[in-house]
């Protein structure tokens, strides 16, 4: 089923979803953010010449759970992010940026846009290296997406993170998270 009205079809980019695996957010949430992240997956064309998707989880350890090369279908990386564990744990989204630029992109590809969707739950532990692990990961080319999720939410930080206003989504719940699905898509798809 496809859920959106985006014409991807011919973009050709390698997306990173950094999920905020915190203890904040919990295990019943963090189903909600993976079934979130497999629903942006409909939205695109899943191939290793078109959209290629990686991501990391992030707490008080960053988890790098696949690589942009590893999954060039739909069905096996829906099913890889289905699998995705949960940690618990503080926020160290410092790191997981950090992580982002010097391992999840040491795999992209010469031409083809860098994007990093952010998905959090609160503040990090280390606004100041969070801000600025953002800025160098924006300076290296990447394309940065920041989703605040509930009341918790530095929106500051986010903002900060993000590599223009139109780049930051804010919603009141996990449950919410659809309701920027279409839009995220878009401005992604725009985005290169």
């Amino acid at each position: 089923m496809n859920f959106f009205f985006v014409d991807c079809e011919y973009a050709a980019a390698d997306i990173v979803f950094v999920l905020d695996s915190s203890g904040s957010v919990g295990k019943a949430n963090f189903i909600k953010t993976k079934n979130f992240f497999n629903e942006m997956v409909e939205g695109f064309n899943i191939g290793s010449d078109r959209v290629r998707m990686g991501s990391v989880t992030y707490s008080t350890i960053v988890h790098d759970t696949f690589q942009l090369y590893e999954f060039t279908s739909k069905d096996t990386l829906q099913n890889r992010i289905g699998g995705i564990p949960y940690d618990s744990g503080g926020t160290n989204t410092h790191r997981a940026l950090k992580y982002v630029r010097e391992t999840s992109f040491r795999h992209s590809r010469s031409g083809v846009a860098k994007i990093v969707i952010v998905i959090t739950v609160g503040k990090s532990n280390d606004k100041p290296k969070t801000v600025e692990e953002a800025s160098k990961l924006r300076n290296s080319g990447a394309l940065v997406f920041s989703i605040g999720v509930g009341d918790g939410v530095d929106r500051d930080e986010l903002r900060e993170m993000a590599s223009k206003s139109t780049y930051v989504f804010d919603v009141s719940s996990f449950d919410a998270l659809r309701s920027i699905r279409e839009s995220l898509t878009k401005t992604t798809c725009e985005g290169k």
